[in-house]
């Protein structure tokens, strides 16, 4: 009985001494309450030389899109309320790299729906923004709040968009 508590705890000390020379702590531990991608730590993915974005470098600017979470009028109740989002999505997601990119999954925030954009100029993602509330399915009263990965979501300028 003394050996096999001894052996059991000559391989937890061999595996924490493993785990420490490797660099990896998270055993010790335990888990992380920082997600895999912190926004102090966030990067810009390589896009393959992209004039406005630049690969591995620190995101300065989010744009959030704030749209009013209202259903669409005339569905019904057994159907999806917010079409708009995924009409939304598409076409953020079919954007020339130079106008911007999604920055992350669009969320809800109290009674709005953010879709998060960067990777370009202020003006250029200002510009995406203005068109995504012109799609024929999102709700009047979009907005966007200028914004950087230091802020929580809703933090930032806010500027209004012209009807």
């Amino acid at each position: 009985m003394r050996t096999a508590r001894w052996l059991l705890a000559a391989a937890l000390v061999l595996i924490l001494a493993l785990t420490a020379c490797s660099g990896n702590s998270s055993v010790l531990a335990g888990p992380s309450s920082v997600p895999p991608t912190s926004p102090s730590t966030a990067t810009a993915p390589s896009t393959g030389g992209s004039a406005t974005s630049t690969p591995d470098a620190p995101v300065e600017l989010i744009v959030e899109i704030h749209v009013p979470l209202t259903a669409t009028p005339g569905l019904g109740k057994d159907e999806y309320q917010y079409p708009w989002i995924d009409d939304v999505e598409d076409y953020l997601v079919q954007l020339p790299t130079s106008d911007g990119e999604m920055f992350d999954d669009g969320e809800s925030l109290g009674e709005e729906y953010l879709f998060f954009l960067a990777y370009a100029p202020e003006s250029q993602l200002i510009e995406v923004a203005k068109e995504v509330a012109k799609l024929p399915r999102v709700p009047a009263g979009v907005y966007v709040v200028l914004s950087d990965t230091d802020k929580a979501m809703g933090e930032g300028r806010r500027v209004e968009l012209e009807p």
